[in-house]
């Protein structure tokens, strides 16, 4: 709004002159009466006096309303600079507000910091925005980054900072803002200038980013193009978004620290603690899905059942603990002989082992099986009260299908069962075979 008319000014100068103009008419026509002769003169002096009053005030006047003006100009500008200030803080809270929602809805840590990069690169309006990654030797990866520019990315390339470990490094974990508005003049080490230079640096903000007590990486800030002061907004911002970074790093190794122990406990819970082979539940998981595999590729599967021969006998002649010890090295044994990383091995009952044998023929089963009994041979476990041999024996029974819909896998296990039965009819220590459920 223009400035209003002075208070003390109820009337403008020109109503001001012309009652000025009255008064001097007035006192001249008494003089003129009282004192013939006089009145002109002192009419022409009063208004002479009444012109340079109302011009002097008009000035005054005039100063008065330009202040006012100038003043005006200055709130209106100081308006403006309050509103751009508002909106950049209102920008910066919700840039923090975006990372802080991030970080709680996504568990991707990787996510969170392509977020951050880019936020604040898009409100700072710098060439680059990157998240360094720090490697024991000091060297280390950028793996974040946001470029205004495609020839300013520093993806993929290794830093090496050889000054590095004895200039900075606890000065960061103490939580150190390196400002830098202008890398030609400021001071700093040569080993640096040349680091920040051979990267196209011109201006640079870099922040800690901490995770415990260890210094985990860097959140830089670099404008590439021209030397740049930085804001005191712009330092509270990186620092806040480094804070948040670091809740980010922190629930993600707890994350990773959560998946490695639920990874041994379900381990664990599919492992036999005698053998630590697979056991029975791992079998039936595993042999479910060879089988839809087999029945999607109409190849073949094989499974072998595995009897340890006479076992309570030597249970009771040796005793439980050589009982045990002779379960491990079959378990051992068997891992020995089965070679594809496709294959399981697994304790399927007390003294009995199974194996699963994806794409394999009767053919191929059967070379297994023997092998594993001539390596068992050449173990000779001692076994004085066996009827059919000086050593532990093993009774095998295979069955090979290729799975179809209309067979049930638990038709393979039944075959391999009897297979097995056939083996320990026959004498034991021998291999039995199924036909074909196909």
């Amino acid at each position: 709004m223009p400035p209003s008319r002075d208070s003390r000014h109820p009337w403008p100068a020109a109503s001001r002159w012309m009652l000025g103009l009255a008064a001097g008419l007035v006192v001249a026509c008494l003089l003129a009466i009282l004192k013939p002769g006089s009145g002109w003169l002192f009419l022409a002096s009063g208004l002479a006096s009444v012109s340079v009053a109302s011009f002097l005030q008009a000035a005054s006047d005039r100063r008065y309303l330009d202040d006012l003006s100038h003043r005006y100009e200055q709130l209106h500008d100081e308006k403006e600079i309050l509103e751009e200030n508002y909106q950049k803080q209102l920008a910066q809270e919700r840039i923090l507000l975006d990372i802080t929602l991030n970080i709680r809805q996504s568990l991707n840590l990787s996510q969170v910091m392509e977020t951050a990069v880019s936020e604040v690169r898009s409100l700072l309006r710098v060439n680059r925005v990157l998240i360094y990654q720090f490697q024991p030797d000091w060297r280390g990866l950028i793996v974040a980054e946001s470029v205004s520019e495609p020839e300013f990315s520093l993806m993929g390339i290794q830093i090496e900072d050889y000054c590095f470990a004895n200039n900075w490094d606890q000065q960061y974990r103490d939580g150190y803002i390196h400002q830098i508005d202008h890398v030609a003049i400021a001071g700093l080490d040569d080993c640096y200038r040349r680091l920040l230079q051979s990267i196209k640096v011109k201006a640079n903000l870099v922040l800690p980013i901490r995770y415990g007590d260890s210094l985990w990486g860097l959140l830089a800030a670099h404008h590439c193009i021209l030397p740049r002061t930085w804001r005191n907004s712009e330092v509270v911002l990186l620092t806040q978004v480094a804070e948040q970074l670091s809740i980010a790093i922190a629930q993600s190794q707890l994350l990773k620290t959560l998946q490695v122990t639920n990874q041994r406990l379900q381990d664990q819970v599919r492992i036999d603690g005698l053998t630590q082979i697979p056991n029975r539940r791992r079998f039936d998981e595993y042999f479910n899905d060879v089988w839809l595999w087999g029945c999607r590729d109409h190849t073949p599967v094989a499974l072998l059942l595995i009897d340890v021969d006479y076992f309570k006998t030597y249970n009771d002649f040796y005793g439980h603990l050589a009982g045990d010890e002779v379960l491990r090295k079959i378990g051992l044994l068997l891992n020995s002989v089965v070679l594809r990383a496709t294959d399981l091995v697994a304790r399927y009952g007390g003294e009995e082992f199974v194996a699963v044998l994806p794409s394999t023929t009767l053919e191929g089963a059967q070379a297994v099986a023997r092998r594993l009994q001539a390596d068992l041979q050449r173990l000779q476990i001692p076994h004085n009260h066996s009827p059919v041999a000086a050593w532990v024996t093993v009774s095998i029974g295979i069955a090979v299908t290729i799975p179809t819909i209309d067979v049930a896998l638990t038709d393979l296990i039944d075959q391999a069962d009897k297979a097995l039965y056939e083996a320990k009819s026959a004498g034991r220590n021998c291999i039995m075979w199924a036909e074909s459920l196909a």
